[in-house]
C-alpha cells in the first residue's frame, strides 16, 4: 500500500513538473524597423520565471515571420537556454477588429434573414390553407347571397393581404441578401491578408530563484515594406515650390503596428554593412613601403598644422529647420550605405491593403 502510494505521489509530482516547464506569455510591439521590401518588429515580453528551467512560449505572431532572423535579449538573473520557431495550426488565428466586426455584422444579417425567410413561410402556408379550403358549406346546405358575398369579401382581403406581406418579405429579403453579398466579399478581402495558422516562438531560460524578466524579441518579417511619394506645393507662379517628402507604408502580416516608434530605412536585411576585405593580387615587383624616423624637432613643426586640421574637424555648420507638421519630428541618419527615417512620435499601421502616409521631410 505505501509503494502505491509512493508511486501515485511520483507521478503527481512528475506531470506538475511537467505542466510547470512551459508558459504562454504575451508580448507587445514597441519599434518596427521598415526596409523597401520587409520590417524588423521588436517586441517586449514583460514576466517573472519559476525556479529551474522553463520555455516560454510567445503565441498569436505572424506567420509571415523569418524563422532565421529571430533575435531574443534580456535583463534578469536567469540564463538563455535557446530559441526555436514553430507554427501552431490548431490555435485560433487572432482576428483584427476590422475583420471581427464584418464578421458579427455577417451574423446579424444571416439571423435577420432567416427570421425573414421565416416569416414568408408563414405566409405561404396561410396562403396554401385558404386555397386548399374553398369549398363553402355542406352538400344539402344553401348559402345567401349576402353569406357568399361576406365569404368572397374575406378571401379576397385576405389573400390580397398575403400577397402584399409577401412582396414586402421579398424586398427585405432581397435587400438583406444584397448585404450579406457586401460584406461576404470584404471578408475574403481582409482574409487573404491574414494566415489562419499561428506563428509562435519558443524560448528556454534556467534560473536559480524565482525573478523578474524584461526581454527583447527581434524578428524580420515579410509582406511589408514603404516606398516613397513626392508633394510639389506653390501658392503661385512666382512664389517658390515647395517638396513634401512622404512615404507609403504598408504592411499585411496580420499583425497590428499600434502606437510604435517606427524607422523608415533604404537598407536591404538580407544583406551585411560591414565592408568587405578585398584581397589584391600584384602583378609587379612589390616594393616595400619605407618608414622614415622623424626627429622631435620635426614633429614639433608639423603640430600646429595638425591642431589647425583638428579645430577644422570640430567645427559644425548648424541649420535651423522649419517646423513643418509631422515632418518635424523625423530625424535622418544617412550612411554611405543607407539611409534612416526615425519618426520620434508614435505610429499605427494597420495590416491592410490600404498604406499608411508617414510625412519625413519639407
Amino acid at each position: 500500500m505505501k509503494r502505491t502510494n509512493l508511486m501515485i505521489t511520483l507521478i503527481f509530482g512528475f506531470f506538475i513538473t511537467f505542466g510547470q516547464t512551459e508558459k504562454s506569455i504575451d508580448s507587445k510591439i514597441t519599434n518596427v524597423t521598415v526596409f523597401l521590401n520587409k520590417a524588423q518588429v521588436t517586441r517586449e515580453v514583460k514576466t517573472r520565471l519559476e525556479t529551474g528551467k522553463m520555455d516560454l512560449i510567445l503565441t498569436g505572431l505572424t506567420s509571415q515571420l523569418d524563422p532565421s532572423s529571430i533575435q531574443v535579449a534580456g535583463k534578469g538573473n536567469f540564463i538563455l537556454l535557446g530559441i526555436r520557431h514553430q507554427q501552431n495550426y490548431l490555435s485560433e488565428f487572432n482576428v483584427p477588429p476590422k475583420l471581427k466586426m464584418l464578421k458579427d455584422s455577417l451574423a446579424v444579417y444571416q439571423k435577420n434573414l432567416s427570421l425573414e425567410q421565416s416569416q414568408k413561410e408563414i405566409l405561404n402556408k396561410e396562403e396554401q390553407m385558404l386555397l386548399s379550403n374553398q369549398k363553402i358549406g355542406g352538400a344539402n346546405q344553401n348559402l345567401t347571397v349576402a353569406e357568399l358575398k361576406s365569404m368572397a369579401d374575406f378571401y379576397r382581403s385576405r389573400l390580397g393581404d398575403i400577397l402584399n406581406n409577401k412582396m414586402k418579405q421579398d424586398d427585405k429579403i432581397k435587400g438583406i441578401n444584397e448585404h450579406i453579398v457586401r460584406l461576404q466579399r470584404q471578408i475574403n478581402t481582409e482574409n487573404e491578408l491574414y494566415s489562419r495558422n499561428t506563428s509562435e516562438i519558443v524560448i528556454s531560460v534556467s534560473t536559480t530563484a524565482a525573478v523578474a524578466a524584461v526581454l527583447e524579441v527581434n524578428y524580420v518579417v515579410n509582406n511589408a515594406g514603404w516606398y516613397p511619394v513626392y508633394d510639389l506645393r506653390a501658392i503661385n507662379t512666382k512664389s517658390p515650390v515647395q517638396l513634401n517628402y512622404k512615404a507609403n507604408v504598408f504592411q499585411r502580416t496580420g499583425e497590428e503596428w499600434k502606437n510604435v516608434k517606427l524607422k523608415l530605412s533604404t537598407a536591404n536585411p538580407n544583406q551585411s554593412g560591414l565592408k568587405p576585405e578585398l584581397y589584391p593580387w600584384y602583378l609587379d615587383f612589390y616594393n616595400p613601403v619605407v618608414y622614415r624616423q622623424y626627429s622631435k624637432k620635426d614633429l614639433g613643426r608639423s603640430a600646429p598644422a595638425m591642431k589647425a586640421q583638428d579645430e577644422m574637424a570640430e567645427m559644425e555648420v548648424v541649420a535651423d529647420l522649419p517646423a513643418q507638421s509631422m515632418a518635424e519630428f523625423v530625424s535622418t541618419v544617412q550612411t554611405s550605405l543607407n539611409t534612416e527615417f526615425e519618426i520620434s512620435l508614435p505610429y499605427t499601421v494597420e495590416s491592410s491593403s490600404k498604406p499608411t502616409l508617414v510625412d519625413i521631410q519639407t
